[in-house]
Order: C-alpha cells, then structure tokens, then sequence
C-alpha cells in the first residue's frame, strides 16, 4: 500500500484526527502577545504592555567557587572578570594593579602584572579585555591605552585607543568581540579656552582603529564651568552590552524604558520599549548625592553645578545572553528584589517580546556588592561598594575632571569593626538560561 493510500484507513484518520485536536488545543492554551511592532523615526519598534507573556521564574545558579579570604589571596579591589572559552578565570585587582589567573575550580594558578609605567605595567586599571591568541589587554584610565600580556604573562607591544578626534581619549567601557572590539569614550580638545567634548559609542579593529559609529555627540564647555548631572541622560558610553550574535543593546535614556539594537554594522536594529510608571529614587540615595555635591562643590570651587535627579533611571542593566535573550533590569526590579537575589529581571526574547520576569537568586547585597555576568557565568563582587575613596575620570556630559569617590565610608560607621574582606564568588547559571 502507498504512504498516500495509507492516510486514508481508519486509524490513520484517527491518529490524524488526535494530532490536529492536540495541535489545537495547544494553540488555545498559549498566551497570546499583547504588544505590536511599528516603525519609530524610521526604525522598527516593538511595544510591550507592561505585563510579561508567560509566569514570573527563579534562577538559582550553582557556585562554582569562592576565593578572596585571608587564607588565600587578600585582594585589593577586583573590579572585572572576564573568562575564556576553556574555563579559566581572569580577575583585574584595580587597587593592587594586578590580574589574577584562576582555574575553572577556583584554584589561583598565578599573578600577572604589577603596577608601574614600564612594559607590560599598569596603573588606574579599569576593565580587562581577552584578545585572540590567549592575549590579554588592561584598559588603563587616563590617557586611554590597552597594555598586552601574551599567555606567558610577557609584555606585547600596547594598543592606542581614542576616536581620533581629540587631544585626549579616555574609555569608559569596552569589550572585544571576535575580531573587534566595542568602546564608549569621550575625547577633548581644547580651543581658546574651551573644551570640546566629544562622546562616542561604537566600533574598532583590534589595532584601535575605527569601524563603525554607532552613537556620537559633541559639546562645548567654556569658563571653568562644570556640570553635572547625577542621573545623566543619553549616556550611551557606559549603558550597553554586545550579544553573541554580534548586535550591540544601548540603554541610555534615563526617564524611558528603551533598549536601542544595534547590528554588527553600526546601524539600527530595532528599539524595544515597555508600558512603565518611573520609580522614585530612595530619600537616603538623594541625600547621598546632595552631600557628594557639597563636597565636590569645596574641591572645585563654586563652578560646579549639579544637578540631583529624583527619579531612579528606568533601567539600570541590561544583559545581552548567549541565546539571544536580553535581561533587563529595571529599576522596579531592583526595588522589588528580595534580600539575597541580584534582581528581578525582565526576559526579552530574540524579537524584543517581553515573555517571562526572572528572580536571580545569589549571596548578593546591594548595598555592598556588585555582579557581571559573562557569558554563562554570574561573579559576585563581595564588598566591592565599601572599597576606600578612589580616583576616577568623570564623563557622561560633563567636563573631564578628576574626583574622589568612595563606596561605604559613612561617617557614622564604626570604625572599631572588623571590615570584610573582598571575595568573589563564581555562579554557573542553568543550561539553556
């Protein structure tokens, strides 16, 4: 009997029957998306209601290990981590100017760096960056280069980077992508007393050349004059992250929940925006920035103007995954998080739908802690918020300047406690998330 023939026994039309039935009643049962998709200024738009498609989930990551006490390595203050394919840790201690090679299971295999101006030396570190042929690069602050160190820990010849444009360059962030790399960086050049400022999110060759702009603006500040804004809007030097897939998220919108794509090009994508009611940043945040301006006010004279944003960004992270996934953190997710988890995230799937919330359980304090997530894997920055006043280089829309800042040092604290050391704790998230 042919296949075709076959179709038409009895049982066959009743197994045919059950699948179609199924089939159906699978289709009944899925939610639908409530949401649409336009074109906003020329660019596709997806417009997600402000409830998820599917029920909230809870992640709860395997650790994987935990280092930092005193009897093994007394850190200064890691502040990076980046893995590579093979399992293999690499930790940036800002403080000590020293990178710390780690075994998947947690064992320190050995230090690389140490601070200074000579080859392979570094100083004001502030990200790592894991080049191909097991190289890797140290992002010092200011001026902006990469210091390299083959797999041997011997010093390679350095990278320069800036945009070409200004007398000095200074990145904020960065993360290298196969065969390029991403950057958000500012430049000046001066000019009869002015200083033009130039802010650029896009990307580069290896070599620090560029590729692509993705995002770029300038402006003028002329006097002495600083401004600053603690909730600076359009800041897409530091608010982006690149998937797998090569596309890069921005979120640089302080009072819209906007998640700008872009694709490996430069160009748009899509923007993603969700229904949300903004949230109101905590009474003890405010004053906080209140006392930061006073003090910077004394610093710098009475040039500084600063102006103290109320309203808590939107979105304070956003986490392109492996499978495409963008995590979102929002700032109701950080103020409905429960003690113990790192937030409560919003899950968007590869077409920019809102599907699911996730809680992400872990030893994790906001008030002291901080997190990254590279690839599969979450670190915890134990105490990292409590570190001593450090310098850094101020950018966003501001004039470049050098200030201090400090994460925990309240006046008020008792200073006869026994501070806690600085530890990292490496998470495998589930398979598949």
């Amino acid at each position: 009997m042919k296949f075709f023939d076959r179709l038409h026994t009895p049982a066959a039309r009743v197994v045919l029957a059950t699948i179609l039935i199924l089939t159906a009643m699978t289709a009944l049962a899925a939610p639908a998306w409530q949401g649409k998709e336009d074109y906003e200024d020329g660019i596709l738009t997806v417009y997600n209601p402000n409830q998820p498609l599917n029920q909230p989930s809870v992640i709860k990551p395997e650790p994987q290990w935990r280092i930092g006490d005193e009897d093994e390595v007394l850190f200064g203050l890691v502040t990076d981590a980046q893995r590579a394919q093979n399992g293999t840790t690499f930790l940036l201690d800002a403080v000590l100017s020293t990178v710390y090679e780690i075994s998947p299971t947690g064992e320190v295999r050995r230090t690389l760096g140490h601070e200074g101006d000579g080859p392979g030396e570094f100083r004001n570190a502030i990200s790592l960056a894991l080049l191909p042929d097991r190289n890797v690069g140290i992002v010092e602050m200011m001026p902006s280069h990469m210091v390299v160190l083959d797999h041997e820990g011997l010093p390679r010849p350095s990278i320069e980077l800036g945009d070409g444009e200004g007398e000095r360059s200074h990145v904020q962030s960065i993360a290298v992508d196969g065969d390029r790399m991403v950057m958000g960086l500012f430049s000046t050049r001066f000019n009869q007393g002015n200083a033009e400022i130039r802010h650029t999110l896009g990307t580069f060759n290896l070599d620090g050349t560029l590729q692509h702009k993705l995002l770029h603006t300038m402006e003028t500040q002329s006097g002495g004059n600083i401004s600053i804004s603690t909730g600076q809007d359009n800041d897409f030097m530091n608010n982006w992250s690149v998937g797998s897939d090569g596309q890069i998220a921005v979120y640089r919108r302080t009072s819209q929940y906007l998640v700008e794509v872009f694709g490996a090009d430069g160009k748009p994508v899509r923007n993603i925006r969700r229904e949300y009611k903004s949230v109101r940043r905590p009474d003890e945040e405010i004053e906080d920035a209140r006392r930061q301006q006073e003090q910077m006010r004394e610093r710098f004279g009475g040039n500084v103007q600063m102006e103290i944003e109320e309203m808590a960004r939107d979105i304070s992270d956003v986490i392109a995954r492996p499978n495409g996934e963008l995590w979102v953190l929002s700032s109701e997710g950080l103020r409905d998080c429960p003690e113990g988890h790192i937030g409560v995230f919003d899950v968007f799937d590869t077409k920019g739908r809102f599907v699911h919330q996730m809680r992400l359980e872990a030893d994790y304090s906001p008030d002291d802690d901080q997190y990254l997530i590279r690839g599969n894997h979450l670190y915890v920055l134990k105490e990292a918020q409590n570190a001593p006043d450090r310098s850094f280089s101020g950018g966003g829309g501001m004039m470049t300047m050098v200030i201090s800042s400090g994460g925990g040092n309240d006046e008020d604290e008792d200073e006869d406690e026994e501070p806690a050391p600085y530890e990292v704790i490496c998470y495998e998230l589930p398979a598949g998330i």
